[in-house]
């Protein structure tokens, strides 16, 4: 069986913004949990201020399973995104991240869109 990407308009996609110094798991605002919809990620960008070495995982709910890990090396940080999705979250599940370590402060920024598929 054939899986097709969606195509999405400017007006469908989302974005969040956070700025973390918890390092606890915590769902993003504009990725929350959506009856019938998953939310998909197409691009993130993490930068990491503090002096110490981290990664921030990015998750199926607060506490759910890892879905993508992102290095956040000392006064660094990582940009990825692609031409269809990089994942996607269960239904109606809102993505989470979590820093490994309660650091000064990591950015984090994701982008992406909602979908039934």
């Amino acid at each position: 069986m054939t899986k097709r990407a969606r195509i999405v308009g400017n007006a469908d996609l989302i974005s969040d913004r956070v700025a973390d110094t918890s390092g606890t798991s915590t769902a993003f605002g504009n990725f929350g949990a959506t009856t019938g919809l998953r939310s998909y990620v197409t691009a993130i960008h993490v930068y990491n201020s503090s002096a110490t070495a981290c990664h921030v995982d990015f998750r199926d709910g607060t506490g759910g399973s890892v879905l993508f890990t992102a290095a956040a090396p000392a006064g660094g940080g990582m940009t990825i995104s692609g031409p269809t999705a990089l994942f996607r979250t269960s239904f109606a599940t809102a993505l989470a991240y979590d820093v490994s370590d309660a650091l000064s402060t990591v950015y984090i920024n994701v982008a992406g869109y909602k979908a039934p598929e």
